[in-house]
């Protein structure tokens, strides 16, 4: 089986529904949005305020102005949609917790309970460790009804993100709605128990049928230079779990960081807060070499960190006992012939930086010593050696994931980890042959050509101040909508069904893209095509489907109505529209709409003549064409289709005897928009029945 993804989602290791949950936010259906995010991701919070966003980077709406701001719209859908949910979840009648996220299924927008009980299974799970890749190893075997244990050394679980991770950089309030979500799914958790120390893990392999280990890198490295264990040089991760913890060390005013990655960025910035007048940080990368996240180092410099790149450290100076300063060295090269971690330096190249403490960031490690007396191997840098694909170990039922596997990284892809141990371990204990994405092929959309590009409306990206001092903001709605608007839907455009195709060439005639190809037979690649929907609207033969817009879907909301239903409206509308007019999500809440059937239009060049026809044939009262104003119109040439479809449909309806008013065509732009709805609603009654000759021949869909 070939799953086509586009490039956002293919980035994101959970392979998150980006382009689905920017959609919902354009509609301003928050909960959906929060569900798609939330789907294979237990930490959806967390995430919204840390994750690298790696999606951004492969954006395709790139290539035309600005890529989306997808982790800023994540954080915005997540606050909004737990709102919702929350207050879906409380109402009288629904399923509340501890029932698993993963247990609801979208319903016309909105989370309803499946009928389908959670049967136990046999076999007791053990997860050592409460960080993001455990915690998701334990929820995804509990929801499969195994029952889990989970043991943290620390007080509370949730690995770094409670440790040490900054509060300017996650909430605490984030991370705790997370893991209320998560423990809400029946799992224990046996906090401030250390295996090793409080009880050893020959207990545990006794104990329970399988074992997941992901106690991460919670270890700071040393550097091995002499004067290195000076009082005032400190670990990283010792400082900031001090400052975590309320107990902000005494450090001097003059600090040194050495380090590249985001935890030095951290470092410094923490010392900023807790009091330092001047922060340096050196590093042995080059600026844009810096593995560091571009944004935080930008947020970094505002605040006043010093950053001296493409220099290591030499010796520290002292006098009197107390450090002075750093003698550093510019840096050769990094890496060997080989691709190998080896600096060499221009050691007749220095220069001092003053300071009078120095905090070491230069990575983790992480503390095995549990398992001194175990089987199980490790491999060359000291981690645990697990498979690449099913992450089993070298001991039967001992499975591994996370940063204790793979190394530091990202907490999203420690979340992948968690899954991907979660599904070994299932096999393992079914007796099953492990099919981890077995069957999956992926495809990932291209890039987009350069023609196309240039093709496409430029729009400005919403801009929000994302790392400011004392907490981040979050998008307003009107932003988030209008920035969620910029997604280019890639990969949910036209399918073309070639032995209907007649090459008439209207596709080619209507699209903006230039997406069709005509050759011995029609094709549309999707790198080309926008799913904006024209092709399909003017398509005689009926050989072009577009994925955002299934026609049976559509046929199936107008079939025939009941005669009780005599008032019923028929709504088609661009999906911008509807918020950019900020209309009901809603219509049948409307006076005059109880009986109204809401089809959403990816634009309303999409929409098709034979929907307006059927319409009124199968019983609706009144049809209503709302497009988006033509400032905003994302695709040009939209609105002139749909008025063509508009007239024409009039045309016939005059033809058959029904009276052309019964169909409103209206742009999201006009001055009292709701007012005017409402005003055709109460118009319709004085229409009087609907008329239709009796030998006019009944309205048959294309071929």
């Amino acid at each position: 089986m070939e799953t086509i993804l586009p490039p956002c989602a293919d980035a994101c290791p959970v392979k998150t529904d980006v382009r689905g949950y920017l959609s919902a936010i354009a509609e301003r259906d928050y909960l959906k949005a929060y569900y798609l995010i939330k789907e294979h991701n237990p930490f959806p919070a967390v995430c919204a305020w840390i994750c690298p966003h790696p999606c951004e980077g492969s954006c395709r709406r790139g290539a035309v102005d600005e890529p989306l701001a997808i982790r800023d719209l994540k954080r915005f859908a997540v606050e909004k949609g737990r709102e919702t949910w929350k207050s879906f979840k409380n109402k009288p009648g629904k399923i509340s917790p501890p029932y698993p996220f993963s247990r609801f299924e979208i319903r016309n927008s909105n989370l309803e309970p499946r009928t389908s009980n959670l049967e136990p299974r046999e076999g007791k799970v053990a997860v050592i460790g409460a960080g993001p890749a455990g915690l998701t190893a334990a929820y995804d075997l509990t929801c499969k009804g195994y029952p889990v244990t989970v043991y943290e050394k620390c007080p509370a679980p949730g690995g770094q993100f409670f440790s040490s991770l900054p509060a300017y950089r996650l909430p605490a309030a984030a991370l705790t709605q997370d893991l209320e979500d998560i423990l809400a799914c029946g799992m224990e958790i046996k906090a401030g128990i250390e295996v090793g120390k409080n009880l050893s893990f020959q207990e545990l392999y006794a104990n329970y049928q399988a074992l997941v280990i992901s106690v991460g890198l919670s270890m700071s490295r040393k550097l091995m230079l002499p004067e290195f264990d000076h009082p005032e040089v400190w670990l990283a991760l010792p400082f900031l779990q001090a400052v975590k913890q309320g107990k902000s060390p005494k450090l001097n005013k003059n600090i040194l960081v050495i380090g590249g990655g985001g935890v030095a960025l951290d470092v410094a910035r923490t010392a900023i807060r807790v009091g330092a007048e001047k922060v340096s940080l050196i590093c042995l990368e080059k600026r844009e070499e810096m593995v560091a996240p571009a944004e935080e180092i930008e947020e970094a410099l505002k605040e006043g960190v010093q950053i001296i790149p493409g220099y290591g450290p030499k010796k520290i100076l002292f006098a009197g006992g107390k450090i002075t300063g750093l003698e550093i060295k510019k840096v050769h090269s990094i890496y060997d012939q080989n691709g190998n971690f080896n600096p060499v330096f221009f050691e007749n190249k220095t220069n001092i930086v003053p300071c009078a403490t120095i905090i070491l960031a230069i990575g983790q490690t992480t503390n095995l010593s549990f398992l001194e007396d175990s089987p199980i191997k490790l491999n060359e840098n000291g981690w645990l050696a697990a498979d690449k694909n099913t992450l089993a170990t070298s001991l039967a039922g001992v499975f591994a994931c996370g940063e204790v596997v793979a190394g530091a990284g990202p907490a999203i892809s420690a979340i992948a980890s968690g899954h991907r141990a979660a599904d070994s371990v299932h096999s393992y204990l079914q007796n099953h042959s492990f099919s981890f994405n077995h069957n999956q092929k992926i495809k990932v959309i291209g890039s987009l050509p350069p023609k196309t590009a240039k093709l496409i409306p430029p729009f400005t990206r919403q801009k929000i101040w994302s790392f400011e001092t004392g907490g981040k903001h979050v998008y307003e709605e009107r932003a988030a909508i209008t920035e969620a608007h910029r997604c280019l839907s890639c990969g949910l455009g036209a399918e073309v069904i070639s032995p209907q195709c007649s090459l008439c060439i209207n596709c080619l005639r209507v699209c903006p893209y230039h997406a069709p190809v005509v050759q011995s037979q029609l094709q549309i690649p999707p790198e080309n095509c926008l799913a904006c929907g024209f092709c399909a609207s003017v398509c005689p033969s009926k050989a072009i489907t577009l994925k955002n817009l299934p026609e049976n879907e559509i046929l199936a909301l107008l079939q025939p109505l009941p005669p009780a239903q005599d008032s019923a409206l028929a709504i088609f509308i661009c999906r911008h529209a509807l918020a950019e007019a900020n209309l009901p999500l809603d219509f049948k809440l409307m006076p005059g709409f109880k009986n109204s059937c809401l089809i959403k239009l990816p634009s309303v060049g999409a929409l098709k003549l034979f929907w307006l026809l059927a319409a009124i044939e199968n019983g609706f009262a009144g049809v209503i064409v709302i497009s988006c104003s033509k400032s905003t119109c994302q695709h040009s040439g939209g609105l002139n289709l749909a008025e063509n479809q508009v007239k024409r449909a009039k045309e016939i309806y005059t033809t058959v005897g029904i009276n052309p008013a019964r169909l409103l065509f209206l742009s999201s732009g006009e001055a009292a928009l709701t007012t005017k709805l409402t005003a055709f609603a109460e118009q319709l009654k004085s229409l009087g029945p609907k008329h239709q000759p009796a030998n006019a021949p009944p309205l048959l869909p294309p071929p």
